[in-house]
């Protein structure tokens, strides 16, 4: 039996917990979709980030803890 989330107990709390209202989207408020697969393109969201810290492999971050623990000891 498929559940109705838009009349669940879980929902109504969700919505007043979070200040939600509902309101229609007029499709004027949802971009071209072309617009809206770059928005949501994950590799541009995740790539530039990549440039801002080298990256360093398990066996690096491992050495890493390893040396600041033996360092407090």
């Amino acid at each position: 039996v498929p559940v109705d989330w838009r009349q669940s107990r879980t929902r109504s709390l969700y919505i007043s917990t979070f200040n939600l209202e509902e309101r229609p989207v007029s499709h004027s408020q949802i971009p071209p979709p072309d617009e809206l697969r770059e928005q949501l393109d994950m590799h541009s969201i995740i790539v530039p980030c990549v440039d801002q810290e080298p990256l360093v492999t398990a066996e690096q971050v491992q050495n890493e803890v390893t040396s600041r623990r033996e360092s407090d000891i």
